[in-house]
């Protein structure tokens, strides 16, 4: 994945959130997003997903410009697999119909076929038992695995998490990680946003560290974690690391 982030600006009526926002060219195949809360890393986040369309500035992915007009917008998003924290699967349904209904309804795969692809992922990812469960039925760290292969189930070119694991305890966290680790080794881009600086550390190859909507930092995982590039990201380390 090479990633390109120019100039943006986004601003919530009289309050920006995105304040000129660039990165050098980020090449990589799993990058995460940190910093302090209400730094922009959400807002960046879905900004790239194509759910907001920024003020100014560009975003390049893999070399193409995003879209910015709704009809290019939907056919974009259908190749993006977005994950939010709060994991917003159909409550009423159980796993396997979880993974099928978007693939049919949205993406036209034939019903026969998108049963066929989402059984393939549950036994992949070992979740095979629980695909008769509705998400009542299903710990926090198998919901957010469900969450991710319905991502998934779309074949997408590129994978987004918001704050995977931050409602789960640290069993369900290694569990959503093994997840991400598999994710990079086929080669499948992931973007994540997380205040979990060890799933960082673990999962991601490159670091961007947002503030005050921008990008004030930006390297190696290696590099951020032993040396950071900044005073700001620097103390933002050593803060979540002291307790």
């Amino acid at each position: 994945m090479r990633l390109d982030l120019n100039h943006l600006d986004l601003s919530f009526g009289e309050t920006p959130v995105l304040n000129g926002l660039s990165a050098d060219p980020i090449d990589c195949g799993t990058l995460a997003l940190i910093g302090p809360s209400g730094g922009g890393k959400s807002t960046l986040l879905r900004v790239i997903a194509g759910l907001l369309i920024p003020d100014a500035g560009e975003i390049r992915l893999d070399g193409d410009p995003l879209p910015k007009n709704e009809d290019a917008l939907r056919e974009y998003r259908k190749r993006v697999g977005t994950v939010f924290q709060s994991y917003n699967l159909f409550l009423h349904l159980d796993a396997l119909t979880n993974l099928v209904l978007p693939m049919t309804v949205v993406h036209g795969v034939p019903p026969i076929e998108a049963e066929s692809r989402a059984m393939e992922l549950l036994e992949r990812f070992r979740l095979t038992d629980h695909a008769y469960k509705r998400p009542r039925e299903l710990s926090g760290g198998q919901q957010q695995r469900v969450a991710i292969l319905r991502a998934l189930a779309i074949r997408p070119r590129l994978v987004l998490l918001d704050e995977p694991t931050s409602a789960l305890d640290p069993e369900m966290a290694a569990q959503v990680l093994d997840m991400v680790a598999e994710l990079a080794d086929e080669g499948i881009p992931v973007i994540l946003v997380t205040h979990q600086l060890a799933f960082a550390k673990s999962a991601a190859d490159t670091i961007c560290f947002l503030h005050q909507g921008r990008i004030q930092a930006q390297s190696s995982a290696d590099e951020f974690f032993t040396h950071p590039p900044t005073e700001a990201s620097q103390r933002f380390v050593e803060t979540v690391l002291k307790y």
